[in-house]
């Protein structure tokens, strides 16, 4: 289980994804605390797939049936007196949620859950209290103590984001999730919006079973001599892993195949690893709606390279059977590897903007646009590359306007405001007040400007506290660092003079050109940029969070950001985490955009694969925007 110091924002909203901010990027030790071996069984799982990522393993995950069941309560002795109950009054989201008492003995509120061991999920869970500290945490039997997943003793009404990835014990007959505590009389904990998701909806994705199933082979007629197995000797594509699976057509075609459950008219992204000795392989899907097999990607790379391949796919209506497979015909001696499949629903994705105008009235409809819309999460309104005219400012994109500071930060209160007003109960946003690294700004400058930028979001997020708008809506710096628009060091004097006098993170959502990717793992960032200089300026700083462009329909983007979380580990001895991706594929329709123009879907995808087929940089992926010229 891996784990970060973190502690929640003081003006988060309290929706589905909140921003943390990171302390000394520390690691911390698991906390343990031991607890009597509980005779808890299992239980099925629900089929419905939780935002952002694959099934929610867990039932009645916001409370909001009204009860408690199937959730439970535990405590040492039966006749303790600590509470846990079903409420209205301190709500996360919906009209529910769940609240512990301990009244001087610890309490615990869990959930028994069927998994399987050796796999890795992701646990999360909305918390807050009136001053006692609350700890999220998972037992299994096959270790007796429960192990801690975050804790917070964060007031009411704010909410902490817990979460943790973790992996089920070898050994694991009985699971469980946790919010437990122990404090004084009338001290307690409300908590909400709990999720439990594989990270892959593929079982046996990377074949380290060492077994074919649940995977299994098609051919048109039985004893057409085409071949599927698994080996271990020599096609591994998972860092640490050592197994394949591979496909030999002997002649007729042959087909490696699993059936999924998923839902009817939902769209996922689909994506795995393929290697050949010059065959052609296709990546495809079933339906039994359609009877046709459709073809998502194809690749007939050479080994020992692997080709990426991946698509998104909306299920057909009456779908009550559905496959995902990799086939191929070719003549004997010919075959096809494959490895690290993928499959998930992707963040649904909200709209971000290229800012040419600060008018209050067009900011606040374009607020009230995405309110109604009923978008969550991170919204970036890019108001163009820095300047100083005589006061710092912004460089609208294409119109060769200015706007002060001041005049943006009256812009982004507009937008908020907007947002506040025509937005449903439950939605909430980050918004993120964008400039670029482009221009010809001074060192000295740059560095007043980014102090500038992280003055005018300070003020923001005081109004949004004196405006008691932190409920559902948080501001955050941003800026669009592309390599090739200004060196390192003018890029860097710009994130560290933000850095100085910042109360709120600031995110990167720039590129990564000439990175290393599988194509030239030796490439050398553009511009004299070094790793380290990237590094830096995504993550190294204590204010900076990554949300890179994953623009690349091949997934090179995707593919250059992994290797850039992996230099951090490393070289840092941590992997950079991730917000989330930004994609162009709005901003693109009309234009010249062939092959950078992912669409929201596919960009979230390509990057959250790519992290997670390697446990050195394995993290859930909480957003996705897509960037427009208009509406």
């Amino acid at each position: 289980m891996q784990m970060r110091l973190q502690r929640a924002e003081g003006s988060e909203p309290c929706g589905l994804f909140c921003t943390l901010i990171r302390w000394h990027r520390i690691v911390y030790a698991v906390l343990l605390i031991g607890m009597t071996l509980f005779p808890w069984g299992i239980s099925s799982s629900p089929t419905a797939f939780a935002q952002g990522g694959s099934v929610n393993l867990l039932q009645n995950p916001g409370f909001e049936t009204g009860n408690l069941s199937p959730w439970a309560r535990w405590t040492l002795n039966p006749n303790d007196p600590g509470i846990v109950t079903i409420e209205s009054s301190h709500i996360h989201s919906g009209t529910r949620n769940a609240r512990i008492q301990p009244e001087g003995k610890e309490v615990v509120i869990y959930q028994t859950v069927s998994v399987i061991p050796g796999q890795k999920h992701f646990l999360s869970a909305w918390v807050s209290t009136n001053g006692m500290t609350a700890y999220l945490r998972w037992w299994s039997n096959a270790t007796g103590v429960p192990q801690v997943c975050g804790q917070t003793n964060l007031i009411w009404p704010t909410y902490a984001y817990l979460s943790c990835e973790l992996t089920v014990p070898a050994g694991t007959t009985s699971f469980n999730v946790q919010l437990s505590g122990n404090a004084a009389a009338g001290k307690w904990a409300v908590t909400d919006d709990w999720s439990l998701t594989k990270w892959n909806g593929i079982q046996n994705s990377g074949f380290e079973t060492g077994s074919l199933s649940p995977w299994a082979r098609w051919t048109l007629n039985p004893n057409d001599p085409g071949i599927v197995d698994v080996e271990d000797c020599c096609a591994n594509h998972t860092p640490g892993g050592m197994w394949d699976a591979y496909i030999q057509p002997e002649g007729p075609e042959v087909v490696i195949y699993q059936t999924v459950s998923l839902t009817p008219g939902q769209k996922y992204f689909l994506s795995a690893w393929v290697s050949t000795n010059g065959m052609t392989a296709y990546l495809r899907w079933w339906s039994n709606a359609t009877g046709v097999p459709q073809v998502c990607d194809q690749s007939s790379t050479v080994w020992p390279a692997y080709d990426y391949l991946s698509c998104e796919l909306t299920v057909p209506a009456g779908t009550t059977n559905f496959n995902v497979q990799l086939s191929g015909t070719a003549p004997s001696g010919k075959w096809a590897v494959t490895d690290d499949w993928f499959l998930a629903v992707a963040s649904p994705a909200t709209t971000s903007r290229y800012m040419q105008t600060t008018d209050a009235t067009t900011l606040y409809n374009l607020g009230c646009s995405r309110g109604t819309a009923g978008q969550s999460g991170v919204i970036v309104l890019d108001f163009g590359d820095p300047g100083k005219n005589p006061a710092y400012g912004a460089w609208h994109p294409s119109t060769s306007t200015f706007a002060t500071v001041t005049q943006i930060r009256e812009a982004a209160k507009s937008f908020l405001s907007g947002y506040w007003n025509c937005s449903p109960i439950g939605a909430n946003i980050t918004l993120a007040i964008g400039t670029t690294n482009a221009g010809s700004l001074s060192l000295t400058d740059l560095s007043n400007h980014g102090q500038a930028w992280a003055q005018m979001v300070n003020e923001v997020d005081t109004w949004l506290g004196t405006t008691n708008k932190r409920s559902k809506e948080a501001v955050v710096g941003a800026s669009d660092m592309q390599l090739d628009w200004n060196s390192a060091e003018n890029t860097r004097a710009w994130a560290d003079g933000y850095d100085s006098v910042n109360n709120r993170p600031y995110y990167n959502f720039g590129s990564c050109e000439g990175c290393p990717y599988s194509g030239n793992p030796n490439s050398a960032p553009n511009n004299n940029w070094a790793k380290d200089d990237v590094w830096y300026v995504s993550w190294g700083v204590q204010s900076a969070w990554p949300l890179p462009e994953i623009y690349n329909t091949s997934g090179k983007n995707a593919d250059q950001w992994y290797r850039m979380s992996l230099y951090s580990y490393s070289d840092h001895g941590l992997r950079m985490s991730f917000r989330g991706v930004l994609t162009q594929w709005d901003a693109c329709q009309g234009q010249s955009c062939a092959g950078i123009d992912n669409t929201p879907g596919a960009g979230w995808g390509q990057l959250y694969s790519w992290l997670n087929f390697d446990s050195r940089t394995a993290q859930y992926l909480s957003w996705s925007t897509d960037i427009s010229w208009y509406d």
